[in-house]
């Protein structure tokens, strides 16, 4: 019996993620069937709705998992709250590399939540408006390098792109 949350729960789970990822980045113009997907994850319908309501579900489940994911690098790392530093960027830009599928096929697709980490930063107290007026600045820019980064397949190193965001930056 295939119970919740065991490894091959998990697994089954996270080739859907996958191939759903996949079929966006192929086609950003066309909808993702669950027929489509079930057939190319190769799982039944049946499969498929024991985990999700509809594939706009298992999308927003995918952007929550990774907007928690990335909140957790600038909350649980120990460098300072809503702080961003060299040490982020660098475990920021692992975490993008690694999860570069759903960064390919969220910026060529333009559906999803940002899961951008510097929107914690946004939130900070006492923030003044020209605090918020630079960090708009910075967060663009940033963004920029970092889709372009993506969209090209990450090939420049993270330390390169590293480099490139602490001198922005001045870190």
């Amino acid at each position: 019996m295939n119970t919740p949350d065991n490894i091959r729960s998990r697994k089954t789970v996270q080739r859907m993620e996958k191939v759903y990822l996949e079929l966006l980045a192929a086609d950003p113009e066309r909808q993702v069937s669950v027929m489509q997907l079930c057939s190319y994850a190769g799982v039944n319908r049946s499969t498929f709705y024991s985990h999700y309501s509809d594939v706009f579900d298992l999308q927003r489940k995918i952007e929550r998992r990774i907007s928690t994911e990335v909140s957790a690098i600038f909350t649980d790392k120990g460098y300072g709250e809503n702080r961003m530093t060299r040490e982020r960027f660098s475990v920021l830009l692992e975490y993008i590399r690694r999860n570069r599928l759903f960064y390919h096929a969220w910026y060529v697709t333009g559906r999803m939540d940002d899961p951008s980490a510097i929107a914690v930063v946004m939130n900070r107290p006492n923030m003044t408006e020209d605090d918020r007026f630079s960090i708009l600045f910075y967060k663009a820019g940033i963004s920029a390098i970092i889709r372009d980064w993506v969209i090209r397949g990450c090939v420049e190193s993270n330390e390169k792109v590293l480099s490139v965001l602490t001198d922005i930056c001045n870190l």
